[in-house]
């Protein structure tokens, strides 16, 4: 399974509107996922640590990324990549940006 880089992910989250977002969450709720919103932070404190949180239906509070199961991560860690980048197989390692096959 492929591994994503946290920052990067965050990145692509931050730079969505609020109408992208919502597509995206529709996106991955017709893949099965019973996603609500997703919804990415940084610490203002921490600059440098950044989170993503999940909000699912029937749960009153969120789920940060690396509480997630791994397939859901995986999931919506790839419907992200697809939304933002022209190759739809470009990888994502830990710490790195997308290689777009460069």
């Amino acid at each position: 399974m492929n591994t994503y880089s946290i920052n990067h992910i965050h990145a692509l989250l931050s730079s969505l509107s609020p109408a992208r977002r919502k597509q995206l969450v529709q996106t991955i709720r017709q893949g099965g996922i019973p996603l609500r919103d997703i919804r990415p932070y940084a610490y203002p404190q921490a600059p440098g640590i950044k989170h993503v949180f999940l909000y699912f239906d029937g749960q009153t509070e969120p789920v940060p990324y690396f509480e997630a199961d791994n397939q859901v991560w995986h999931t919506i860690c790839e419907a992200i990549l697809t939304l933002q980048l022209p190759s739809p197989d470009a990888q994502c390692a830990p710490g790195s940006p997308p290689t777009n096959g460069k």
